[in-house]
């Protein structure tokens, strides 16, 4: 006789929690879900994460209470929808409190303006409202085997007669390359890890001080400086961050531009590195699209953004490059937390409206020798020319420093984000 060995059942809210958070650290909030199948019996409450207090929730379920603490929310997300009132059974009309798109939580989420930071924790399946719920957080991981989409396959079915499996219709192959999972989990300890990952770079809520750390020199450099042979993204952001620091986002979604957070000297900053080593680091919509959510990310939470340059600018190509571009131009110009250009090889094209050296208020400009400028490659300024090197030509050696020295100037001694504010009600997803 054959015995089938028994699937693993899926842990419950309560044991995510557990997992997620500091030991001993989680007060639940007395109130109890209507979906206990799926929520164990709670909706929420408190707890701390790296010591500082955070809500955690079952879908967008407590969100508001988040809000009003002014503390960091973070979803564990999972669902079907809106749930009927009078429990799963009842196929009667959508609970305005518990169901999104019936009720007031897509609106407030919309209206936010990202005063606090929302993470979502992709553990299960997720339709309807849970994802509407994480399309609109500023952070989503997801689990490998989760899928994420407006509705399930079996819905699709009835509808349109497709038959299409979980992970062909929202699972993590989807996602990492239409850019709406920030990051891929292998495992549920990943999931945690990367909500805690995240959430050490931003302050508890718009305005709260920076999480500033320990300063941690880098490592040494798996690349010789110079441009002759331009460097890789990755090490490049290694050899200047702290060591160990550089937490990536969306790396398998347009390449050619590598994005994340890392610190500096201590200081929790935004990095946007143009990799020659993917499509000559050019940039097509898809890294305009890229570059623009951790600009509004960082501008609407406080961190400084660091460019690493080296790049022809937006590449030719059909479609919304130049609308997406343009899109990326103004939310440069519009970002209002102190801003750093390192030139490392080239600026050209209409990347110099995008990433070049336009400099405004405090923005630090400097350039490697050798380095260049121009709208066109065969006009190409060098760094003797100072009007686009405004801050003048760097040894790479000395970058870490040089960068480290003027954020030090202008944040001060204790840090506190100062978000911006046009860009705190541009769209989180695009």
């Amino acid at each position: 006789m054959t015995h089938t060995a028994a699937k693993p059942a899926r842990p419950t809210f309560a044991q995510h929690v557990e997992r997620l958070v500091d030991p001993g650290s989680y007060a639940p909030a007395q109130q109890i879900s209507e979906n206990a199948e799926m929520a164990g019996g709670m909706d929420g409450g408190e707890a701390l994460i790296g010591g500082r207090p955070v809500t955690v929730g079952f879908a967008g379920h407590v969100f508001l209470r988040a809000r009003n603490r002014r503390h960091p929310y973070v979803a564990i997300s999972s669902g079907t929808g809106g749930l009927a009132r009078g429990g799963r059974r009842n196929l009667g009309t959508l609970d305005p409190i518990w169901g999104m798109s019936g009720g007031p939580m897509n609106a407030e989420m919309a209206a936010r303006n990202r005063d606090i930071p929302v993470i979502s924790a992709l553990v299960h399946h997720s339709f309807g409202d849970s994802s509407f719920f994480t399309g609109l957080s500023d952070y989503v991981v997801q689990l490998k085997g989760a899928c994420m989409a407006l509705t399930g396959p079996r819905v699709l079915a009835v509808g349109t007669s497709e038959q299409v499996t979980m992970e062909e219709l929202g699972g993590v192959d989807v996602h990492r390359h239409n850019g709406q999972a920030d990051t891929i989990a292998e495992t549920l300890d990943d999931v945690y890890a990367a909500v805690r990952g995240f959430l050490s770079f931003l302050p508890t809520c718009a305005g709260a001080p920076l999480p500033v750390g320990e300063s941690v020199p880098p490592g040494d450099s798996e690349f010789s400086y110079g441009t002759s042979q331009a460097p890789a993204a990755r090490p490049l952001i290694d050899a200047l961050c702290d060591r160990g620091s550089f937490f990536e986002l969306r790396p398998d979604f347009a390449p050619s531009l590598v994005t994340g957070l890392a610190r500096l000297d201590g200081i929790p900053v935004g990095v946007l590195a143009s990799d020659p080593a993917t499509g000559d680091g050019a940039y097509t919509a898809d890294a305009c699209l890229k570059a623009t959510r951790l600009i509004c990310t960082c501008d609407a939470f406080g961190l400084p953004l660091v460019f690493l340059v080296n790049s022809p600018g937006p590449r030719p190509e059909p479609g919304s490059v130049i609308s997406r571009a343009m899109m990326l131009a103004q939310a440069v110009q519009l970002a209002e937390v102190p801003k750093c250009w390192v030139i490392t090889g080239r600026a050209s094209g209409a990347g110099l409206l995008i990433t070049g050296p336009a400099r405004i208020a405090t923005d630090l400009v400097i350039a490697w020798p050798g380095a260049r400028a121009g709208f066109y490659d065969g006009e190409s300024a060098g760094p003797d020319d100072h009007h686009w090197a405004a801050d003048g030509v760097v040894d790479p050696a000395g970058t870490r420093a040089a960068l480290a020295a003027h954020l030090h100037a202008v944040l001060g001694p204790s840090p506190v984000s100062r978000p911006g504010r046009t860009l705190r009600t541009w769209p989180v997803s695009f």
